[in-house]
């Protein structure tokens, strides 16, 4: 099907505002660099629920910096691919948890409240668009989400 553009960094900037709020007490250092004709094609709620969801973790476990970006190039705007980026400098995902936490009720962190399906749902929508999530390590030892849609 043809979906509309929707404009990835409005997104970003609204969930920026609402996290900043939300996480106010714990000073995230936040920054985001998406440029304004990254796009997703597909239902707004759907990169909402990609972005709000990795977004929120990020500033959930940081320790004090969280950074969103694209690495969309002109190969991926030509296929009309959004790639990006979101990373933390929390304690990370152990490489033996990597693809686990992307499957329902597979939790990493049992202190937070929480079912597990948070993640597995990102996993579900970026796979319904035939999309690819990575998880990796940044320099820092935090986690680093790389989503392709």
């Amino acid at each position: 099907t043809i979906a509309s553009p929707v404009r990835v960094d409005e997104i970003l900037t609204k969930l920026k505002a609402t996290l900043d709020k939300v996480y106010f007490e714990k000073g995230v250092d936040c920054t985001v660099s998406v440029p304004e004709n990254d796009c997703f094609y597909g239902e707004k709620n759907d990169i909402f629920e990609i972005l709000g969801n990795l977004f929120e973790n990020a500033y959930k476990y940081t320790h004090t910096s969280v950074k969103v970006y694209s690495i969309t190039d002109d190969v991926h705007r030509s296929k009309n691919l959004l790639a990006i980026v979101i990373e933390d400098d929390g304690p990370g995902v152990p490489d033996e948890k990597k693809e686990s936490i992307l499957k329902r009720g597979s939790r990493l962190d049992t202190k937070e409240p929480g079912q597990g399906i948070g993640l597995a749902m990102v996993a579900d929508v970026v796979d319904s668009y035939g999309g690819t999530i990575t998880v990796e390590d940044t320099s820092t030892g935090g986690a680093r989400f790389v989503v392709i849609v």
